[in-house]
């Protein structure tokens, strides 16, 4: 296969990724870290009533916060804070409240506060990470994301966040590194391979993106899955027959896929598969372009492109210009398809009737002839070869390929009919009303036999001159 199939292809299908939701910890943290955190904490209230004052204002803004009153949330958050600045929960989820307020200044001030609260505590970073990137702080947040692995080296969403970053500066090796650490703690590998897939596929690098692809396949396949796969293997140059298979998973997983259908048809011309691929980049116009014969032609030639060697698509083209009256260029695709087989009989037969309607008799006559040469047994060359010696008035050899026609078909009405109309034009009056009793023999319902067979009667009643005779019907064509 050569590089048209890889750049006349549908392109690569971006999935939408479905990752699970960030821990709903993220702002919301639990206020006790273990049973004997928690265990001191119960201790503290019982003996500081400013801090059980503190812990019931963070309760209230904790519930105004969840159905969305921000005003009475703000309130006891403060509340909390005013009685126990280092409320870390309060903190962060002011900071949360912050920026549904659309005030991220604010909220990083409040997570700064938090992390110097407790400076070892991972998500107070992951959080500050969050805010940075919600104000386009790429480079803050990258640090506050890599602080935050510092501390928990497993923490996916600080993983994922940072490979996003790298994503998006169009680091596209660096971002799926990223992902390669974050695999072992996702809870959904599937979406990881998936996006690392996308992702080396925006830098051709298509082995590894098959890798990723054939592991999210391993888990849970999907249409999608299937179509990328066997695009990379176009991109890759290699195992047509896989791509085929994976195309036709991917149409029969999604109805109208149209870009399954598309690649399928390329993916059966870079096989060698022409009829096949003919019926499907058929189908494909017939369902999604418009439904005429140019749009035909041009999707198929689009197959000769993949794989110009492929003689089914050549004899369909061909069909096709004729179907549109582009005779020329019917010429030009089957003269192509003899180039690939100098034998092929359809191709032989396809391009004489072509040069007889167009009335190039002499080239018509050399290629039935060829075709004689290519199929002996077969009637269609014999009798075109007749008619073409008809129309250039040559009937002394038309007599002998119709003789021939009726030595392999003898009781063919039609092949009699021709060939005593002929032998009539010769003069040949007995012989031909012969043939014309057989045809009246084979089909008495045939067409004009009755009056042939009578006015070769009334010649042979009639005394006068051969001389005189008017001219047979038909002379120039039988």
């Amino acid at each position: 296969m050569s590089t048209p199939v890889q750049t006349l292809a549908a392109p690569y299908y971006s999935c939408p990724l479905l990752f699970d939701a960030p821990d709903r910890r993220s702002f919301g943290i639990a206020r006790f870290r273990g049973f004997w955190s928690a265990l001191r904490m119960v201790f503290k209230l019982y003996r500081d009533k400013t801090l059980l004052q503190a812990e019931l204002a963070y309760n209230e803004a904790l519930k105004a916060h969840s159905i969305g009153q921000y005003a009475d949330a703000e309130s006891g958050y403060n509340r909390c804070l005013s009685l126990f600045p280092e409320h870390e929960p309060a903190l962060n989820n002011l900071a949360a409240l912050f920026v549904q307020q659309n005030s991220p200044e604010l909220a990083e001030a409040q997570l700064e506060t938090a992390i110097k609260v407790r400076p070892r505590y991972f998500r107070a970073y992951y959080n500050l990470g969050l805010v940075c990137q919600y104000m386009d702080r790429a480079d803050r947040a990258e640090a506050a994301f890599q602080q935050a692995l510092k501390l928990n080296k497993s923490h996916f969403w600080s993983h994922f966040a940072l490979a996003e970053i790298h994503a998006g500066r169009n680091e596209i090796e660096q971002a799926a590194e990223r992902y390669r650490l974050a695999l072992p703690h996702a809870k959904n590998t599937v979406s990881v391979h998936l996006r690392m897939a996308e992702l080396f596929c925006q830098v051709k690098n298509y082995a590894e993106a098959d890798a990723c692809l054939r592991a999210a396949i391993k888990t849970r396949s999907s249409a999608e899955t299937y179509y990328n796969l066997g695009w990379t293997l176009v991109m890759q140059n290699r195992d047509p027959a896989e791509a085929v298979d994976l195309f036709r998973l991917a149409e029969r997983g999604r109805p109208n896929f149209k870009e399954a259908m598309f690649n399928l048809a390329l993916a059966l011309a870079w096989q060698g598969s022409g009829a096949a691929a003919v019926n499907k980049m058929t189908q494909y116009v017939k369902t999604y372009v418009k439904k005429d014969v140019e749009e035909t032609i041009e999707h198929l030639n689009l197959l000769l492109q993949v794989n110009p060697g492929n003689l089914q698509v050549h004899l369909s083209v061909a069909s096709l210009y004729l179907q549109a009256n582009q005779a020329p260029q019917a010429i030009d695709t089957l003269n192509e398809a003899l180039n690939i087989d100098a034998y092929c009989e359809e191709a032989l037969v396809q391009l004489a009737d072509t040069y007889q309607m167009m009335g190039r008799h002499k080239e018509a006559i050399r290629t039935y002839r060829k075709l004689i040469k290519v199929a002996p047994e077969e009637i269609s060359g014999y009798l075109g070869l007749s008619r073409a010696y008809c129309a250039i008035e040559n009937f002394t050899a038309a007599g002998p390929a119709l003789e021939k026609a009726l030595e392999l078909d003898p009781n063919n009405a039609e092949l009699h009919y021709q060939y005593a109309t002929l032998l009539a034009q010769e003069g040949e009056l007995e012989t031909a009303y012969s043939h014309y009793k057989k045809v009246a023999a084979l089909n008495p319902e045939y067409p004009r036999i009755l009056k042939r067979i009578k006015m070769l009667e009334a010649e042979f009643e009639e005394e006068t001159d051969p001389g005189s005779m008017a001219p047979w019907p038909d002379r120039a064509r039988p």
